[in-house]
């Protein structure tokens, strides 16, 4: 049962997500999914590193976006795409954002 209180750990049901998450799983083990962007964790409490996201929560900031396949050649950032490959290569296959 999704609860307002940070103390609640799911041992007795009640689970508490900090950072919003959809409460999942049964009485002792309780999980959150669905963190807010650049959360993840158990109880959505940590920085997602698994996205790619840095920081220290509150304040988690958002990781490069990995582009590639039909994506080559996307990423723009004032008309500049910066790209992993050779030196000079203007689109690769897995630019950096």
């Amino acid at each position: 049962v999704a609860s307002t209180s940070p103390s609640d750990d799911g041992s007795d049901g009640n689970f508490y997500c900090i950072n919003r998450g959809t409460i999942g799983g049964y009485t002792g083990s309780c999980t959150c999914t669905s963190c807010n962007t650049n959360f993840g964790g158990s109880s959505c409490e940590t920085c997602d590193t698994n996205a790619g996201s840095t920081g220290t929560p509150p304040d988690c900031i958002a990781g490069p976006i990995i582009l590639g396949g039909s994506n080559t050649g996307s990423c723009y950032v004032s008309g500049t795409c910066f790209g992993t490959g050779s030196a000079g290569e203007m689109y690769s296959a897995n630019e950096v954002c």
